[in-house]
């Protein structure tokens, strides 16, 4: 048989709610000592809201991550010319170099499916470019570019202009990524 909870053992609180509960404290007049800060065994509002904001920005969330600008590389804000609008096209027309091949090897070496590739490595979940550096140090991939963006320019068509690339490139067609023509792409061939 148990004890009843009055009788307890000595220097012991009579009961586990009693031990948790701390007596409150009036602090008396406001001050800007320690006694202003002393538990009441209540938050205020302000305080509950200044701790959930602090909170909220210490543990922050998933969209954090996202929030800051990523970094551009110099390359694309300070490189030479024709390679800044190369970059600036690629990101600005991605379905334009989508359907353009490049011709220096890159579809061998770093799996590249287009001049895109050599431009863009990707995006992230709000849309932003990662760079990949590989077009910075290549001339064949800016000059790619380059005349799409001018027969683009020209009022030709995305397929006109691969076929007017495709004939220029051609002393290179054996080292072209493998990229289908506009055509197979828009009907998901």
């Amino acid at each position: 048989m148990m004890p009843p909870e009055s009788s307890s053992t000595p220097g012991a609180p009579e009961s586990v709610h009693t031990a948790l509960v701390a007596p409150a404290v009036d602090p008396g007049p406001r001050t800007r000592g320690p006694a202003a800060f002393a538990p009441s065994g209540r938050l205020s509002r302000r305080r509950f809201l200044g701790a959930t904001a602090f909170a909220a920005t210490a543990m922050g969330s998933a969209g954090w991550l996202y929030a800051r600008e990523p970094k551009t590389p110099w390359y694309v804000t300070d490189g030479p010319d024709e390679v800044r609008l190369s970059y600036a096209f690629a990101v600005e027309q991605p379905d334009a170099l989508r359907h353009i091949p490049c011709y220096c090897g890159c579809g061998k070496q770093d799996d590249h499916r287009s001049v895109l590739d050599c431009f863009v490595a990707g995006r992230d979940l709000l849309g932003r470019p990662s760079y990949d550096s590989h077009g910075v140090a290549c001339p064949i991939c800016t000059a790619v570019v380059g005349q799409v963006r001018g027969h683009l320019a020209a009022g030709k068509t995305i397929e006109q202009a691969r076929i007017e690339i495709d004939r220029f490139f051609s002393p290179y067609a054996n080292h072209a990524t493998d990229t289908p023509p506009p055509a197979e792409h828009s009907h998901g061939k």
